[in-house]
């Protein structure tokens, strides 16, 4: 077996190496090359680009796709809006109603005010009626 570490070539071995390498090099790109030609000019049968006619017709059912997803965004967007200020007049009618509650106990605390007044003056007048029959 050969040891690589302790590989120094002269100058005729030298040259074959680089040659060697390069002539791989040639190789592998012509067999890149090759394999490219050969892709792209295969058809679908049609007269179209089997790869790219393909890749351009995902590429467009993506955009489409997009649309769509886009669009639905927008339409939950106004239904969000729109239940958003559902929300607020639900909140201003909570508030109003509040305000009416609060003022309708304050009427009925006057009310009750207003009878117990009532009242004592009723019990004023029969006071005096009765003083005053009393002394008749």
């Amino acid at each position: 077996m050969y040891e690589i570490g302790n590989f120094k070539p002269n100058g005729k071995e030298m040259a074959v190496c680089i040659l060697v390498a390069v002539a791989v090099l040639v190789a592998a790109f012509g067999a890149g090359y090759y394999i490219g030609i050969r892709n792209t000019t295969k058809t679908d049968g049609n007269g179209g680009d089997d790869g790219a006619g393909q890749v351009g017709q995902h590429i467009q059912s993506a955009i489409t796709g997009q649309r769509e997803i886009t669009e639905r965004i927008d339409g939950l967007q106004g239904g969000t809006a729109q239940i958003a200020g559902s929300i607020e007049k639900g909140a201003a009618g909570i508030e109003n109603a509040a305000v009416a509650n609060s003022r309708a106990e304050s009427l009925v605390r006057e009310s009750g005010e207003l009878i117990a007044e009532g009242q004592r003056i009723i019990q004023a007048i029969r006071s005096r009626n009765k003083t005053a029959a009393g002394e008749n």
